[in-house]
């Protein structure tokens, strides 16, 4: 089965995106389930919806993905989350939400991971990949994503990577 948890500190982008489900095309597939995470989600407890999948082979993937929804503190809600497999590191820049790129927060999901377990995020800062080295993450270089040139991957197994980072990086 799939589940995808999401931390938001509001929900004012999901409900932009709502408002704008003509422009964003699988918004307008699963507007029910969003308009149902808007209308349920709280600080103290997370929502968790069911997303039917119609499209793909019902053999080759669940029937229906769990989204869980957290509102709040990312740090208040993270011990009670599922414990991740893959990580989307996807919150705003270090700049604008530096409490969430510390080496504390890297840790917090290092420790609440599944092994293997990789985290992906667009940051190329050194700081950033520094704070998740000092959680006990190993790093690497991520793949473009068309936008940005370097990206950065990190995982709690060597093997989960494509282009660990080499010894003259650690040097640095």
């Amino acid at each position: 089965p799939l589940t995808v948890v999401s931390f938001e500190e509001d929900l004012t982008g999901i409900a932009l995106s709502l408002e704008n489900k003509n422009l964003i095309p699988h918004v307008g597939l699963f507007g029910k389930q969003v308009e149902q995470v808007l209308q349920q989600t709280r600080y103290e407890n997370p929502v968790r919806v069911q997303i039917p999948i119609q499209e793909f082979d019902k053999e080759a993937v669940p029937s229906a993905v769990t989204w869980v929804v957290y509102q709040g503190d990312f740090r208040a809600h993270a011990a009670h989350a599922p414990k991740p497999d893959i990580v989307f590191f996807d919150f705003y820049s270090p700049k604008v939400t530096p409490q969430l790129w510390t080496p504390e927060i890297f840790k917090l999901i290092f420790e609440r991971a599944e092994t293997p377990c990789t985290l992906y995020t667009y940051s190329a800062a050194t700081k950033n990949r520094l704070a998740m080295f000092a959680a006990g993450f190993y790093v690497g270089f991520g793949r473009s994503t068309g936008a940005k040139i370097h990206t950065t991957v990190a995982s709690n197994s060597i093997e989960q990577l494509e282009s660990p980072f080499a010894a003259e990086f650690l040097e640095k």
